[in-house]
């Protein structure tokens, strides 16, 4: 049994380092909450900090109160100029989510001579917060856009050839377009993968997101942003624990019920519909607008998908949407691009 003095002396470490990653979390989660826009990631983070709390539980609370001397405490005495000094939101961040790691590391490590209940807890805590902190970094550090702030998502296919086909995709980003899905089942693997790769050096300068329809590996191999999965494709949390946090994950959700598991998959956005018959595919059922009401509450950012055109976007709009995925009325325009920047004013 460890002797009072050094008990004494683990319970201050214990108290200290709670306080904290508790702390930390919490500056991650008002970045997130009021600079990044970012419900799913504050959520997130939230869940960290309970679960944190949680763990602590396991821990005598008389014995860590009774150990609590800021007073005694000679760390403050130590403090050096790069930790008093934040010229950006990004330092603020970076230093937290170092104070976060860190201080897991000391709670699981200092638990593990008095409370190995406690230590395992503490772990658990521990390797969740090493993917969602790389989130929030990536989050805040990335250049392309935001998924909340986000307007319009387009879906486009093969068909050009490849100089006028990469134009076209500079010109509709060019027009306003935030996200580029490229999306063709009929084309070989190579080709996709080819033409993906020339996408993503093409737009590489600009803030566009690029996503691959359906398949993982291309986007991996392609340097894309992510990958868009259809219920019937492979599942969410597969795709998830093989890329980690190298590729945005979309989901198309078609009733309630698949949204309220979207929010419980870790993906990034849903695409929500078929909200009117679609001249690129072939529906038997439409979720229709009373789908995007209900969808219009899920703290994803959620695009209305399916059959979309400017006449019918204030019936989108009123249904609690203003992010729209888009293909064929773009697709079948005399002017893409003059199309793309009246989506944007309306949407805007």
């Amino acid at each position: 049994m460890l002797p009072d003095i050094d008990q004494y002396a683990i319970y201050r470490i214990l108290d200290a380092n709670y306080n904290r990653a508790a702390e930390g979390i919490r500056t991650l989660e008002e970045i997130a909450r009021f600079h990044t826009n970012s419900s799913p990631l504050q959520r997130e983070l939230k869940s960290l900090r309970h679960q944190l709390a949680e763990a602590l539980q396991l821990l005598p609370s008389e014995q860590l109160l009774k150990s609590r001397s800021a007073a005694g405490d000679v760390g403050p005495e130590n403090t050096l100029d790069s930790e008093v000094t934040r010229s950006s939101l990004e330092q603020i961040q970076n230093a937290a989510a170092q104070r976060i790691q860190q201080a897991l590391r000391s709670l699981e490590e200092f638990s593990k001579p008095l409370h190995p209940d406690a230590a395992l807890a503490f772990a658990k805590v521990r390797y969740l917060a090493y993917d969602i902190l790389a989130k929030a970094l990536l989050n805040f550090a990335s250049p392309k856009v935001s998924f909340q702030t986000a307007r319009i998502y387009l879906l486009v296919d093969l068909k050009r050839e490849a100089q006028p086909w990469l134009d076209h995709l500079e010109k509709l980003v060019d027009a306003g377009a935030d996200v580029i899905q490229v999306r063709d089942k009929q084309a070989d693997g190579s080709v996709l993968l080819e033409r993906c790769q020339q996408a993503v050096e093409r737009l590489a300068k600009t803030p566009a997101r690029l996503i691959v329809n359906d398949r993982p590996d291309i986007a991996l191999m392609s340097g894309a942003d992510g990958v868009h999965l259809g219920q019937e494709d492979l599942p969410v949390a597969a795709v998830r624990k093989w890329v980690g946090q190298r590729l945005v994950i979309g989901l198309s959700t078609h009733e309630p019920r698949q949204v309220e598991e979207a929010e419980k998959l870790n993906v990034d956005y849903i695409g929500c519909g078929p909200t009117f018959p679609s001249t690129t595919k072939h529906f038997t059922e439409f979720s229709g607008l009373a789908f995007l009401k209900t969808a219009a509450a899920t703290p994803l950012p959620a695009f209305a998908i399916g059959g979309i055109t400017l006449d019918k976007l204030p019936q989108v709009i009123d249904a609690g949407f203003r992010r729209v995925a888009i293909a064929g009325d773009i697709d079948k325009a005399d002017d893409p691009y003059a199309k793309v920047r009246r989506y944007r004013e309306l949407l805007d």
